[in-house]
C-alpha cells in the first residue's frame, strides 16, 4: 500500500491554482498594474534564476567574458554654430575615457556651406585619444542627409560590432559620459554573443517629453514605474546618441527604400526648407503611417525613419534614469544663431549633469532582461508585446499597400517574412527576442531546412499521469502550429527515477482513434523513429515552473546528446512571457513564426491551450477520446477484465484508489504550508474535507461503507486485506492485477512498456468500475474520473454518508 503513491499511479497532484489572464498581449501588463515596480523586478529575477540564457546573452558566460568590441567611434555633426562647436569638441577633449584600451577616432562632419569660422575652429582642433578625421561635404545636404550619409558610410566601413557615438554642434556632455557609455557596453554589449538583436543602441540623455504628441508632453520614468538605473524604449534617441553599427547597416538599407517613391514624396518637401511638423503636407502614404505619431508630418528629419524602423522591428534602446533626470548630454537653446546665450532648454531634453558623486563602474545594473520597458508611447510594455504589434503593424500595410512588398522585404525582419509563417503574414517568434547579434545577420536561404516537416518536441516531466496528460496538451499546441509531434516515451516510476535501459515505444501501447470528435488532427512520430532522422535540435524553451513536490528532468535532451554527440543545447528561459492559460490565437502569435525544424520545450504540463473559443477542455477527457490501447494491449486487458470479474464473483464492483508512501509527507508538508499562497489550491481543498493521505482503518471503513466487491489500487497492505476477508468482502489489490497480467504479457513488450501497460489497465479497470471512491490531490485518479465520464465516482473525505 505505501508504495503506490510513488510508483506508477504516478505522483502528480492538481496544479497550482494561478491567477488567469485573458490574453498573452496584456499579460504583461497585468503584473505591471498590480504589482509595485520592485515586485516587478523580483519576479522576472526569481523567475530567471535557472536559466541558461537570458535577453542579454547566450551560453557563453557573459557577467565573466571579455570585452569583444572592435571599436567606439565619436561622430560630431556640424556646420553653422562656431562656439557651440568649440565648447563640444573642447568638452569631449577633456572627458574621462579611463577604462577603454584601444583609441577613439573622432569625425567631424561639416555640412557644405559651413562657415569659415567653423571650418578653422575644427581644423586646429588637437583630438588627444586617436584619429581625427574630417568630413567636409561640398553641398549643402541638410542635417537629416548628415546623419544618414555620414553614419551610414561608417557603419559600413567599421563592421557589425562597432558602436557609433553621435552629437550635434549644439550639444553640451557630461565629462562621465563615455562611462556611462562603457557601463552599458560592460552590461548589455559585452560582443555579439552578449548583445540582444533587438538593441539598436544606448541613450546619454533620458527621455523627458512624449514626442510623439502634438504637441509634445513633458513625460518622466517615474510616471511608468521605472525605478531602475537603466530602462528600455522603443522611442530612438538623437540628443546624445550611441548606435551599434550592425543595427544601423540594416537601417541604412531600409531608408533607402524608405525615402524613395512611392514611400516618400521629396518633391513635397521641397517646399519647406528645414525640419517643420506640417499636417498639410502629404510626405508618405497614410498606409505607412506610425499610429497616434506627429512624426508622420514632419518633413526633412532623420529620426521620423528611425521611429518607423525600430516600431515596426520591435527594437529599443537604453536610457539612463539617473537622479533628478540628470543627462550625460544636453542642448540649449540659443537665442543667437552662433548661440552666446542660453534662454533655457528644450522641452525633451533633460538637464546636463557634469559629473557624478559616485563611481560608474560601482553601479549594478540590471540585468537586459530586468531593465523595465516602455513604448514608443512611453507606455509599459514588454518586448514581447512591442515584437508583436510590430507584426501586427506590418501585416496591416501588407494589406493595405499592395505596392509595398518591396519596403516590407527591408522593413521587416528576416525570420518573420510570410512566406515562412501559417497564416500568410508577418509572424512573431517569441524566443528570437534572445537571438544575439551574433546570429543576426544568418540568411535562412542560405540554410534551407533539410525537412519539409517541422517539428515540435517536449521532455515528459514527472510522474506518469503527468505525462499522459502532457501527450495532449503537446498535440494541442503542435496541431496550432502545424508541427508533427514527437511523442515522447512514458517513463516510470516517474521522469527523474527511470532506470530500465530500454526505453518504452508509446505507440506500442496506444493507439489514435480515427475519428476523435475533438477536431485534432494529431500527426505523430514516436522519439526514437524521429532520431534516426539526425534532425539537430538548435534550443529548447523553459515554459512552466519547477514542481512542487518533484524535480525537473531531461531525459529527451540527454539522451540525444548521448546519441548525437551535441552538448550545451541552450535554453531559453519564457516562463514570463507564458501564462497558465494560454489561448489558441496568443500560441499563434507568440510561435508560429519560429523556424526551428525542431520547436523544443521543456514541458507540457504547467501550461493550458485554450481553443479558438476561449474554451478549456481537461487534457484526461481529450485523452479518453483520442486514445485506445493498442489491440495487443487490449487483448491483455480483456483477459484480466475477465478474471477479476470471476474473482469478484459478479460484473459489479467498486474500486478505490489509495495514495500513501510519498503522499504521507507530502501531506505532512502541506499542513505545515497552510496560509502559504504557493500552496492555496492544495490547502483549500484539505479546507473543503478532502483527504490526502489515508490510514488503513480508513481505507477498511471506506470499503466496508459501499458492501460491493473491492478493487483496491494499492500495494498489498495484509491488515486491510484481513479485515475485508473477515468482513467477507471479496477484494482484489494491484499486486493481483499486475500477477495476472504478468500472465497475458503481450509478446516483445519490454520492462518499461510493461509497467505503462500496467498503469493503464488498472486505471480503465478501476474506471469501469459501478462506483470509484479516488483522491483528489492525485493525477491518477483524475485519469479514472475522466474515463468514467464524470458519473459514478466520490473523492476521500467528502464522499456522500451510504445510508
Amino acid at each position: 500500500m505505501g508504495q503506490g503513491a510513488k510508483g506508477r499511479r504516478g505522483n502528480r497532484i492538481a496544479p497550482l491554482a494561478l491567477k488567469k489572464t485573458t490574453r498573452i498581449l496584456f499579460f504583461i501588463l497585468t503584473i505591471l498594474t498590480k504589482f509595485p515596480q520592485e515586485r516587478q523586478q523580483q519576479i522576472l529575477v526569481d523567475r530567471q534564476e535557472d536559466s541558461t540564457l537570458d535577453f542579454g546573452g547566450n551560453n557563453e558566460n557573459c557577467e565573466t567574458s571579455k570585452r569583444q568590441v572592435d571599436g567606439i567611434q565619436i561622430h560630431v555633426i556640424g556646420g553653422q554654430r562656431s562656439e557651440s562647436l568649440k565648447s563640444l569638441l573642447h568638452q569631449l577633449d577633456e572627458s574621462n575615457y579611463d577604462g577603454w584600451e584601444i583609441p577613439v577616432p573622432i569625425y567631424i562632419h561639416l555640412d557644405g556651406g559651413s562657415l569659415p569660422e567653423v571650418r578653422t575652429i575644427v581644423d586646429k582642433f588637437q583630438w588627444t585619444h586617436g584619429e581625427k578625421r574630417v568630413d567636409k561635404r561640398r553641398k549643402n545636404v541638410g542635417l537629416r542627409d548628415m546623419w544618414l550619409s555620414s553614419l551610414g558610410a561608417a557603419a559600413k566601413a567599421a563592421g557589425e560590432n562597432t558602436l557609433m557615438i553621435v552629437f550635434e554642434d549644439n550639444m553640451i556632455v557630461s565629462s562621465s559620459y563615455f562611462q556611462w557609455i562603457l557601463a552599458a557596453i560592460h552590461a548589455y554589449g559585452k560582443s555579439t554573443n552578449c548583445r540582444n538583436v533587438n538593441l539598436m543602441g544606448f541613450s546619454l540623455s533620458p527621455i523627458t517629453a512624449d514626442d510623439l504628441s502634438t504637441p509634445p508632453k513633458p513625460w518622466n520614468p517615474k510616471f511608468s514605474g521605472v525605478s531602475s538605473y537603466a530602462y528600455l524604449s522603443a522611442m530612438p534617441s538623437s540628443w546624445g546618441a550611441a548606435y551599434w553599427s550592425d543595427r544601423w547597416i540594416e537601417f541604412s538599407e531600409f531608408v533607402d527604400v524608405r525615402m524613395k517613391p512611392p514611400y516618400y514624396n521629396l518633391h513635397a518637401e521641397k517646399s519647406v526648407d528645414k525640419a517643420q511638423h506640417n499636417e498639410n503636407l502629404r510626405l508618405t502614404p497614410e498606409e505607412l503611417f506610425i499610429p497616434k505619431s506627429r512624426f508622420n508630418y514632419v518633413s526633412n528629419n532623420w529620426k521620423r525613419f528611425m521611429i518607423d524602423w525600430m516600431y515596426a522591428r520591435g527594437l529599443v534602446m537604453v536610457y539612463p534614469n539617473h537622479p533628478g533626470e540628470a543627462g550625460f548630454a544636453s542642448t540649449k537653446v540659443l537665442s543667437e544663431e552662433n548661440g552666446r546665450k542660453s534662454s533655457g532648454t528644450n522641452l525633451g531634453v533633460a538637464e546636463l549633469a557634469d559629473s557624478f558623486d559616485y563611481d560608474m563602474g560601482s553601479i549594478l545594473m540590471p540585468k537586459y532582461v530586468d531593465l523595465p520597458v516602455v513604448g514608443l508611447y512611453l507606455e509599459p510594455t514588454n518586448m514581447a508585446l512591442l515584437a508583436i504589434r510590430g507584426n501586427d503593424f506590418l501585416n496591416e500595410v501588407r494589406g493595405r499597400c499592395p505596392t509595398c512588398d518591396p519596403l516590407l522585404k527591408v522593413w521587416a525582419k528576416p525570420e518573420s517574412f510570410p512566406s515562412q509563417s501559417l497564416d500568410g503574414g508577418f509572424a512573431f517568434c517569441a524566443p528570437d527576442l534572445y537571438k544575439m547579434s551574433s546570429e543576426s545577420r544568418v540568411s535562412l536561404e542560405s540554410q534551407p531546412p533539410k525537412h519539409t516537416q517541422k517539428f515540435l518536441l517536449y521532455e515528459p516531466q514527472y510522474g506518469g499521469n503527468n505525462q499522459l496528460y502532457a501527450i495532449v496538451e503537446a498535440i494541442k499546441w503542435a496541431d496550432t502550429l502545424g508541427r508533427r509531434l514527437i511523442i515522447p516515451p512514458v517513463l516510470l516510476p516517474r521522469v527523474s527515477e527511470f532506470s530500465h535501459e530500454e526505453w518504452p515505444v508509446t505507440q506500442k501501447i496506444l493507439r489514435l482513434t480515427e475519428d476523435n470528435g475533438r477536431g485534432l488532427h494529431p500527426n505523430l512520430i514516436e522519439f526514437q523513429q524521429w532520431m534516426e532522422l539526425k534532425i539537430p535540435v538548435a534550443r529548447v524553451l523553459r515554459i512552466s515552473r519547477d514542481a512542487k513536490f518533484d524535480k525537473r528532468a531531461s531525459a529527451m535532451v540527454n539522451h540525444i546528446s548521448e546519441i548525437t554527440g551535441a552538448t550545451n543545447i541552450p535554453i531559453v528561459d519564457l516562463q514570463h512571457l507564458i501564462p497558465t492559460k494560454i489561448l489558441h490565437e496568443d500560441l499563434v502569435h507568440l510561435f508560429s513564426g519560429c523556424h526551428d525544424e525542431v520547436l523544443a520545450f521543456d514541458s507540457m504540463f504547467h501550461v493550458n491551450h485554450h481553443d479558438k473559443n476561449g474554451d478549456w477542455v481537461d487534457n484526461f477527457d481529450v485523452f479518453v477520446d483520442i486514445f485506445r490501447l493498442s489491440e495487443k494491449a487490449q487483448r491483455a486487458y480483456n483477459a484480466v477484465k475477465r478474471q477479476l470479474t470471476e474473482k469478484l464473483g459478479q460484473t459489479q464492483y467498486a474500486c478505490y484508489h489509495v495514495r500513501l508512501g510519498d503522499f504521507i509527507p507530502m501531506c505532512e508538508e502541506l499542513k505545515e504550508m497552510k496560509g502559504n499562497p504557493s500552496f492555496q489550491y492544495w490547502n483549500e481543498m484539505l479546507e473543503q474535507g478532502h483527504k490526502c493521505a489515508l490510514t488503513p482503518d480508513e481505507v477498511v471503513m471506506g470499503v466496508l461503507s459501499r458492501s460491493m466487491p473491492a478493487l483496491l489500487l494499492s500495494n498489498d497492505n495484509p491488515y486491510v486485506e484481513s479485515r475485508l476477508e473477515a468482513a467477507s468482502v471479496a477484494s482484489v489489490s494491484s499486486k493481483w492485477v499486475q500477477d495476472r497480467l504478468a500472465e497475458e504479457r503481450p509478446l516483445g513488450m519490454n520492462e518499461a512498456e510493461f509497467e505503462v501497460l500496467t498503469m493503464l489497465i488498472e486505471q480503465q479497470l478501476c474506471g469501469e468500475a459501478e462506483y470509484a471512491l479516488l483522491n483528489k490531490f492525485s493525477t491518477f485518479s483524475a485519469r479514472i474520473k475522466a474515463i468514467k465520464r464524470g458519473v459514478g465516482y466520490e473523492y476521500w473525505g467528502v464522499q456522500a454518508p451510504v445510508t
